[in-house]
């Protein structure tokens, strides 16, 4: 999932909504829920910053991107940025 598009929840097929992130990691917090880390905002790569969104808020769209079920850009945008010492990789379990 590493790399992965993610499109905002007009994006029922690609081109009609906005890609909104790239999948940076999935990560799992002290009470076992699991989180992907999205990196939003900025422009190529510069002032983005990575949010926690639970993994039920995304479902597979097409060739191999996901889209977000419930948030907007905007909404992203104003997420607090998340904190590495409250996660742990799901690759580390």
């Amino acid at each position: 999932m590493e790399g992965t598009a993610v499109y905002d929840r007009e994006g029922e097929k690609l081109g009609n909504g906005d890609e909104v992130g790239e999948i940076e990691d999935l990560l799992v917090d002290q009470n076992q829920e699991r989180y992907a880390i999205v990196s939003v905002g900025g422009f190529l790569g510069i002032g983005d910053k990575n949010v926690a969104i639970p993994l039920e808020q995304l479902k597979p769209g097409e060739e191999q991107s996901y889209l977000l079920a419930t948030a907007t850009e905007e909404q992203l945008d104003q997420m607090p940025a998340y904190e590495e010492c409250q996660y742990q990789s799901l690759y580390e379990q």
